[in-house]
């Protein structure tokens, strides 16, 4: 792989983390307002 195209999938990952940190969030807020 080129050096573009491994920080392009780092970028990837670094944005899928992020979108999965959201939804963790959201799940434990949830959580939240039904305890």
């Amino acid at each position: 792989m080129k050096k573009e195209e491994v920080i392009a999938t780092e970028k990837q990952k670094e944005i899928v983390a992020e979108k999965e940190k959201v939804i963790v969030s959201e799940k434990e807020e949830v959580i939240v307002a039904e305890a």
